[in-house]
């Protein structure tokens, strides 16, 4: 597969990521300020989304391996700390 058409079928694949997290927070009852199946869901899917376009089109996985390993770990780490701070917000409410 060239490279060109690999970085067009992950911006379609992101795009449609894009309209699923709308569509997500969109949907149901609009008076909660919390909803603890659609935020952990669209933060998964921007998960998600940060890791094929840091990988793909910031090339980090083209380049060495540490560069890949290190940019996983500081996204995991990024998640679980947005996700226990949405989590520790969300015991408080």
């Amino acid at each position: 597969m060239s490279i060109r058409l690999r970085l067009i079928l992950v911006w379609a694949f992101l795009s449609g990521l894009t309209v699923l997290s709308w569509w997500l927070a969109t949907r149901g009852d609009q008076t909660r300020a919390f909803d603890m199946g659609v935020t952990p869901g669209v933060m998964a899917i921007a998960l998600v989304k940060a890791r094929f376009i840091i990988s793909d089109f910031m090339e980090a996985g083209r380049g060495p391996g540490w560069i890949f390993w290190a940019t996983t770990a500081w996204m995991g780490l990024l998640f679980s700390a947005c996700f226990a701070l949405y989590l520790y917000a969300d015991m408080r409410v």
